[in-house]
């Protein structure tokens, strides 16, 4: 326990150094899912995405994400509901918040051209479109394809399509300029 401490907090010492903590906030009750959130923070730093300012708040129920396991909620104060009710070091919590930042980050840092850019890259028709299924929308996909590509372990994706792991790679190695993270083989 002693060393998972000390290890611990040298890669927060680290990550102190990268991210601009300030922008972001954190509100959990359980220590595990800030530690959750600050690893996941950690990965976009490794690959160079700066996070935007946003809130993030870990609930204890699905009720503040809607139903679902996490949301990002964009406008003038962006924020991120976590609403994983999973053991925070399983692989479903890690996905889920690096899915939300990856939102957080696309929707704040992408301008017009390379959303078109990614559409184009992934053959789909739009950004976000309420009258077409979720899966078929580019910021679906962006969110998909950085969540996989920063992971810490193999993951399948079966959200989009098109998720072949040089698929994959190909998308995120053209909106991040470096390889993925994640291990492909």
């Amino acid at each position: 326990v002693e060393q998972e401490l000390s290890s611990r907090n040298a890669v927060l010492a680290h990550a102190e150094q990268l991210v601009s903590w300030d922008k972001i906030t954190i509100t959990a009750a359980d220590p595990a899912a800030e530690a959750l959130i600050e690893w996941a923070i950690t990965r976009f730093d490794e690959v160079g995405l700066e996070l935007p300012n946003v809130a993030i708040t870990v609930h204890e129920s699905q009720d503040g994400c809607d139903g679902a396991a996490g949301m990002f909620r964009p406008g003038a104060h962006p924020r991120i509901d976590l609403c994983v009710l999973e053991d925070p070091t399983s692989m479903p919590a890690r996905l889920i918040t690096l899915h939300e930042l990856a939102h957080a980050w696309a929707e704040t840092t992408l301008t017009d051209d390379e959303k078109q850019a990614f559409l184009d890259l992934r053959g789909l028709d739009h950004w976000i479109d309420r009258d077409t299924p979720r899966h078929e929308w580019g910021a679906e996909h962006i969110a998909e394809v950085v969540s996989w590509g920063l992971m810490d372990q193999k993951v399948r994706i079966i959200r989009i399509y098109d998720a072949k792991p040089e698929q994959l790679t190909e998308a995120f190695e053209f909106m991040v300029g470096t390889e993925p993270l994640c291990p492909t083989v």
